[in-house]
């Protein structure tokens, strides 16, 4: 006979059908749900068993109740009194710590207004040992609003005390800044309001970035155009280091 012919078999298809899919998938659901309540079981695989309590034949059982029932009384209210020394020891820790904050921020205030206090009268004593040592004051205002720049406390100063103590008067001239920011003829009408007390002069700070070889426009503000006082040039410049040179040179010409 000849050789033989090896014949492989075909390997089973793992397919199914639905019903058989879903009724596999039920058993694994079931075997899973029987696992953990099997762990929820003690070690014996069994339950606690549930006190059955006091028999009803025992002849002292309202003794027994009774006890037990004290005792679990004495356990609700030592379990109140625990939670009450729990709250009562929260709210002191909430109280000390709102006081601990109270009392940081006291301080810290205290410290701040000592600082404010502090850096006041230091600003004081520069500032009177300026006006003592100076004979010409520049006042600059606002022009757009000078009368909440203007320090009405500082020029009475200025004039009583340090005025008398001198053998030459100090002056204080006020400098109308930033006109090129309100109306010419708004510039115009608080120059006359103010020249009747202090001598006044209109003045443009230059708005160039350089900060050396600052340009200057050398004409009178009250002829400077609008276009002259938007550009970057200072206005106003010479008209005040002219008074200044008058005062140096004569002390009474206003």
């Amino acid at each position: 006979p000849g050789p033989t012919k090896m014949v492989h078999k075909k390997a089973k298809s793992k397919r199914c059908s639905f019903k058989d899919k879903y009724k596999v998938l039920k058993k694994v659901k079931e075997h899973r749900k029987k696992l953990r309540k099997a762990q929820r079981l003690n070690a014996n695989g069994q339950r606690h068993k549930k006190d059955p309590g006091v028999p009803n034949l025992w002849p002292y059982k309202e003794a027994l109740l009774g006890r037990m029932g004290d005792a679990k009384d004495r356990a609700k209210q030592l379990e109140q009194q625990q939670k009450e020394a729990r709250r009562e020891r929260l709210e002191r820790g909430r109280l000390a710590r709102e006081e601990e904050k109270k009392h940081v921020e006291a301080q810290g205030s205290h410290h701040t207004t000592q600082a404010q206090k502090n850096q006041k009268k230091w600003f004081m004593k520069d500032l009177k040992q300026l006006l003592e040592v100076s004979d010409v004051i520049l006042e600059v205002l606002d022009a757009r609003d000078p009368l909440g720049c203007r320090c009405r406390k500082i020029e009475e100063m200025i004039q009583g005390q340090y005025s008398s103590t001198t053998s030459r008067p100090k002056r204080i001239v006020l400098v109308l800044n930033k006109i090129d920011l309100v109306p010419q003829q708004v510039v115009a009408q608080w120059v006359k309001y103010f020249r009747r007390e202090f001598a006044c002069i209109a003045f443009k700070a230059s708005t160039q970035q350089q900060k050396g070889n600052l340009a200057e426009m050398n004409i009178l503000p009250a002829d400077a155009s609008q276009s002259a006082l938007q550009g970057g040039r200072s206005v106003g410049g010479s008209a005040l280091l002219q008074l200044i040179k008058n005062y140096s040179r004569s002390h009474d010409i206003k």
